[in-house]
């Protein structure tokens, strides 16, 4: 018995069909799905290094709860 159910999908996006792969030579194999995830995270790291920080306080005054 296999570990998973058959593959059944019923989308607009076909989730049972291959992933198409990145080769070169016999060392590198890529698919497509995780060069996009590898991209994505490499500009969120780039995106957080050059973003500025804030760097003034938020000013919170006239927030306070009176004391019960």
């Amino acid at each position: 018995m296999p570990p998973f159910p058959p593959c059944e999908t019923a989308g607009l996006i076909n989730l049972c069909a291959p992933a198409p792969v990145i080769t070169n030579g016999s060392w590198f194999t890529l698919q497509w799905p995780n060069l996009i995830w590898y991209v994505l995270i490499v500009v969120l790291l780039v995106l957080g290094i050059f973003l500025p920080f804030p760097g003034r306080e938020v000013d919170t005054t006239g927030y306070e709860y009176p004391e019960v």
